[in-house]
């Protein structure tokens, strides 16, 4: 049976200021759950999806910044840009997507990093052959 909570408002099948704090699994989505709870993280505040998206926006900015950086170093089609404030504009994204990671605990695997650093060496090698 589906009551409400006397203190905070919602059903009681939504996180609520009575769920037991060692034991509830706080919303990450939209505007549900209990009004007493604060939450600690930016993931927590908007929610997965939100997050993702913002990492997926990130990485469009990079590419973009990349793009005007390329358009830059081969002097074709010109652009206002000046080298510094791309290379300013990439480090930024590259931060912003770090940040965007970080809240989603993602983390860089090094071991296959490694594996792919490797792997691009041998393919740079098979074209000099």
């Amino acid at each position: 049976m589906n009551e409400k909570c006397e203190t905070c408002h919602y059903w009681n099948n939504e996180i609520c200021c009575n769920a037991d704090s060692d034991n509830a699994t706080y919303p990450r989505e939209a505007d549900y759950g209990c009004r007493q709870y604060e939450p600690k993280t930016i993931r927590e505040q908007v929610g997965d999806a939100a997050m993702y998206l913002q990492l997926a926006e990130e990485c469009t900015e990079l590419a973009f910044a990349c793009i005007k950086k390329t358009r830059i170093l081969m002097g074709v089609n010109p652009t206002p840009c000046t080298a510094e404030a791309v290379d300013q504009s990439i480090a930024e994204e590259i931060t912003d997507i770090a940040l965007c990671a970080s809240e989603l605990d993602l983390s860089v695997d090094n071991e296959l990093m490694a594996q792919k650093r490797n792997r691009w060496r041998e393919r740079l090698e098979e074209c000099k052959a």
